[in-house]
C-alpha cells in the first residue's frame, strides 16, 4: 500500500519521525537515522543493512547494502551499483570506478590482527 502518486509511503523510524521511502524499500525492517539524509534500513532476519538515501524528489530509496558473515572467517560485504571510488588507508590508495565494473567489495577480516 503506498501513501502518494508515486508509490512512496511513509515509515517510522526508530526515533519516531517519519521519512517518505520507496514502495517495499524499508518493509521487514527498522529504520535508524544516519547524518547527511541517510536512513540505514536494518533487516535482522536476512542479515543485513540497506543504505537509503535522498533522490530528487526528497523520498528515500534503495543507494547500497551492507553485510557481514562468518563463511570460514569474517567477511564484510557491501553491494552497489552506485560504486565511484575505494579509497584504502584514507586516502593513499584510491580505485576509481568510472566504467561501474565494481558492484560489490568483500573483506576479509583476521581476527588474530585486531587491536583493542
Amino acid at each position: 500500500m503506498s501513501d502518494f502518486e508515486d508509490g512512496s509511503s511513509l515509515v517510522e523510524s526508530i526515533s519516531g519521525r517519519w521519512h517518505r521511502c520507496k514502495s517495499k524499500v524499508a518493509q521487514g525492517a527498522f529504520l535508524i537515522e544516519w547524518p547527511h539524509d541517510v536512513l540505514l534500513a536494518v533487516h535482522v532476519s536476512v542479515g543485513k543493512i540497506d543504505i537509503l538515501t535522498k533522490n530528487e524528489n526528497e523520498v528515500f530509496e534503495y543507494t547500497a547494502e551492507f553485510s557481514a558473515y562468518n563463511d570460514d572467517g569474517i567477511k564484510v560485504h557491501l553491494f552497489s551499483n552506485a560504486i565511484n571510488q575505494v579509497h584504502f588507508n584514507d586516502k593513499d590508495h584510491v580505485v576509481s570506478n568510472d566504467l561501474a565494473a565494481i558492484k560489490s567489495v568483500i573483506i576479509e577480516l583476521d581476527l588474530a590482527k585486531k587491536r583493542i
